[in-house]
């Protein structure tokens, strides 16, 4: 049965089947993903993340595999391709379905298992590792290659206005940056970056705002964060940090974001 073949593919470690078998016999793009992102997280806690890059660029670890893994997944998904086969996606429209759903699940503020994994990782609200991280499913994947994965995210907020809705005409100062908001968010008191869009079941969506503010959060951690976050390292990359700023300076360009001039 289905679920056989699936933990088959998990036991051998077989994850672009797994993509496959997901996305082409059951039409889901998320939890292939979040399969995936489980087994980063398990190779973070061990220590992956530390282990220094072979020069060559083949892949040390599972870490550095698996995210790389992921992020193609996602560069070929956003880009309306199959994974790992490079086919067109059909029907024509499915992209703009399933663009949204990805990115509201790396858009989770809090790591939330969906009911397909029971992780010894949680106690009650406490989690440990890697999945601590504000933003986990994101930040974990920067944290393999953040330029990778700011290119990547690149790919779907360049869609067309119209996929994201809204009129933008506001500002909102985040980490020193102004980023341009709708009128319908500009009225809402409460910031993007602490009104997470959980799961995948819901209609709404993360827009290009809410995004730009998750990467600034991950990126520019206040003094709380830092505390609360001891693995996280982005903002002490020169590399990432470069990365951002290039990232930044893009949607400078497009007026989405501006400089903070107080």
């Amino acid at each position: 049965d289905f679920d056989s073949i699936i933990a088959l593919l998990r036991q051998n470690e077989m994850y672009s089947a797994l993509f496959h078998v997901f996305t082409h016999g059951l039409d889901d793009y998320v939890t292939p993903l979040e399969i995936v992102l489980e087994r980063i997280f398990d190779s973070a806690d061990d220590g992956q993340v530390t282990v220094e890059r072979s020069m060559d660029g083949i892949p040390k670890t599972v870490f550095e595999r698996l995210g790389y893994k992921a992020i193609i997944y996602l560069q070929q998904t956003f880009l309306g391709k199959s994974f790992p086969q490079g086919a067109d996606m059909e029907p024509d429209d499915k992209l703009t379905r399933v663009r949204p759903q990805i990115l509201k699940f790396l858009y989770q503020e809090e790591y939330k298992p969906s009911g397909t994994f029971v992780k010894p990782t949680i106690t009650g609200d406490f989690k440990i590792g890697y999945r601590r991280l504000s933003f986990p499913y994101t930040h974990i994947l920067m944290l393999v290659d953040a330029r990778a994965v700011f290119d990547t995210l690149s790919l779907a907020l360049d869609a067309p206005d119209e996929e994201f809705g809204g009129t933008m005409t506001n500002f909102e100062s985040i980490g020193g940056w102004e980023v341009e908001v709708g009128a319908e968010e500009a009225s809402d008191s409460t910031p993007a970056q602490h009104s997470p869009v959980n799961g995948t079941g819901s209609s709404s969506k993360p827009d290009r705002q809410n995004i730009i503010s998750m990467l600034s959060t991950i990126m520019l951690p206040d003094d709380s964060q830092k505390d609360v976050e001891p693995y996280a390292t982005l903002s002490q990359s020169k590399t990432a940090v470069d990365a951002f700023l290039d990232f930044m300076a893009k949607y400078l360009v497009k007026g989405i974001v501006r400089v903070n001039k107080s």
